[in-house]
């Protein structure tokens, strides 16, 4: 909350892209910023806690949250779909609730300028996702370690 003071340079800094919450839990959510990365709360907004500082992108323009019998499954769609202010790395896992996370098979780097609009998981089966990206929709029926792409044809949700 309050206001963006920054004067040049990352002017959606503070504006958040997408919101996610914990299957069967809403005290424990998730929030993905334009250039502040993905940040986590387990008390329904009280406090936060910042995740992945160290991703090789700190804009997140999607989660998706898979409730476990031991951490959260996070994926997060890197980048800034919304103004660009970040580019993307490809779509991060993490298996520990957002301590640490890991590169999928969706992955580039922020000089290919490319964007995730969009990232939805099947709700029947967890392991298949589908990225909608700049340069195309994605899927993986493998929990991530693996894309096709569908079409080339740039999507936004």
């Amino acid at each position: 909350m309050g206001p963006n003071t920054t004067s040049g340079g990352y002017a959606g800094l503070g504006r958040l892209n997408c919101v996610a919450f914990r299957p069967t839990d809403n005290n424990t959510l998730y929030v993905g910023a334009a250039s502040g990365g993905v940040w986590k709360s387990t008390d329904g907004g009280m406090n936060w806690t910042p995740l992945g500082d160290d991703n090789a992108a700190l804009g997140v323009s999607d989660i998706v949250v898979i409730k476990t019998n031991f951490d959260d499954i996070v994926y997060i769609a890197t980048g800034d779909r919304d103004h660009s202010d970040t580019y993307s790395v490809g779509v991060l896992k993490s298996v520990d609730g957002g301590l640490t996370w890991n590169t999928t098979g969706l992955n580039w780097t922020q000089n290919q300028y490319r964007l995730i609009n969009r990232l939805l998981m099947d709700p029947s089966n967890n392991n298949v996702l589908y990225a909608a990206t700049s340069n195309g929709v994605y899927k993986t029926t493998d929990a991530g370690v693996s894309w096709n792409q569908m079409t080339g044809t740039n999507f936004i949700d």
